[in-house]
């Protein structure tokens, strides 16, 4: 008994020495900030007002096992597009996916997870462009008729001594100066946990269309949505990391300031999308109640990215030694949200906002179909579901969700032009 007794002893002390030098060695990357993190605890989701419980379930999935990740979409001229996993910009048709482009140079398509282009943010401007957020490369403008494109925003450009890493998400003005933001200034795809763990480091930035300059508006926020105001005053940002919506001001006499502007909500808040009525449609990931302790606590946050560091090491090494696919993938499943997957809730949830930082309506689903719930967007008659790592695309009668956003058919598919420009 006693052996035993000495034997957990044993056990604890290595294993709380090994968390130590985990934790407070210098020198183990990654090299970011970890600091206490004051958010507002996210609020119970049942306290959102007009909650329909069970409204998200039954949607209709589509391209099942043909497509990855649809984690953006943007609708024009009657016609639906996203982006996926393996780097292609598509259009969504009645009964297929059709390969618009696909930025990347010298990416192999067979390849699950290519790291040289992934299509996140997207939104047409007033002349029919599609204007597409590459995690890796920037921002394209494409021609979604002939497949041309260009790059305006190089990713690979310093800006203000910092790269911008993880470009994700875009709006564009009346005037065609685009709104961007980029989720880090430290890491990439393969270390989105170490992105969520650490201090935000992303940035609001303003690329001018005349002078062609990027001009950064704020710093350090953990940017992932953006939507301008219908007059384009201010512009909403959906802070993932920290359950909030802030904004910054354009016009007026707050000009800019940035501030809250939704605080404590139910989870973590990604694209948003005009409601055609003159809200706004925010796809939240539900959260645990834990998650507001998680950020108060940096060596607990620091433990996780360094572990996730720690566990890429053999990989790499095996890659070096080896180049293969399936080290390639692991060494993304390693680091990617799809290894916290299994940890988050499986549920979805759509918040209906208004322009005055209120809190409409909102509906989840309970049926566990879609879950990391990224886009919300209405196209056709329907709200189109998307998520970063679901293998399908989803979508589910808008009346049946929100029967209060019931508009003329002529009005479906156009709710990305509904600012006036």
């Amino acid at each position: 008994m006693g052996g035993v007794t000495k034997n957990i002893k044993n056990f604890i002390f290595y294993i709380s020495a090994l968390l130590l030098i985990i934790i407070y060695s210098p020198g183990i990357p990654p090299h970011a900030k970890f600091t206490v993190l004051s958010v507002s605890e996210p609020r119970v989701l049942e306290s959102i007002p007009n909650l329909k419980v069970g409204g998200l379930d039954g949607a209709e999935i589509l391209f099942e096992r043909q497509i990855k990740g649809p984690q953006t979409y943007a609708s024009y001229d009657g016609k639906l597009y996203t982006g996926l996993d393996n780097g292609y910009v598509v259009r969504i048709d009645a009964e297929q996916v059709v390969p618009i482009a696909r930025f990347g140079e010298n990416c192999d398509s067979r390849k699950p997870y290519p790291k040289c282009v992934r299509p996140f943010g997207m939104k047409f401007d007033k002349n029919g462009y599609l204007y597409v957020c590459d995690a890796y490369n920037g921002i394209f403008k494409l021609d979604v008729k002939t497949g041309e494109y260009e790059r305006i925003i190089d990713s690979r450009d310093f800006i203000e001594g910092i790269l911008p890493k993880l470009v994700i998400s875009l709006d564009i003005d009346s005037d065609g100066n685009i709104y961007w933001a980029h989720f880090s200034s430290e890491f990439n795809m393969d270390n989105v946990v170490c992105v969520v763990s650490a201090d935000p480091s992303g940035r609001l930035i303003r690329y001018n269309a005349t002078t062609k300059k990027n001009e950064v508006l704020v710093r350090d926020i953990s940017a992932h949505g953006l939507s301008l105001s219908k007059n384009e005053d201010f512009i909403m940002i959906s802070e993932m990391s920290t359950f909030r919506l802030t904004k910054y001001n354009i016009r007026g006499p707050k000009a800019g300031v940035y501030e809250p502007f939704i605080d404590g909500l139910p989870g973590s808040p990604d694209n948003i999308y005009p409601d055609g009525q003159g809200g706004y449609l925010l796809s939240l990931v539900k959260t645990h109640k834990s998650s507001s302790f998680f950020l108060s606590q940096p060596n607990m946050r620091r433990f996780l990215a360094r572990s996730i560091y720690i566990l890429q090491l053999p990989v790499k090494f095996i890659l070096a030694l080896y180049p293969n696919d399936f080290a390639e993938w692991i060494l993304h499943y390693i680091g990617s949200l799809e290894s916290l997957s299994p940890l988050l809730d499986r549920s979805a949830v759509v918040l209906r906002i208004d322009e005055e930082g209120h809190i409409i309506e909102g509906a989840c689903n309970t049926d566990g179909k879609m879950f990391v719930l990224s886009s919300a967007c209405i196209h056709d008659g329907f709200l189109w579901l998307g998520s970063p790592i679901t293998d399908f695309a989803a979508r589910i009668p808008v009346g049946k969700v929100f029967p209060s956003l019931l508009i003329p058919d002529s009005m479906n598919s156009t709710l990305n032009e509904s600012r006036l420009y």
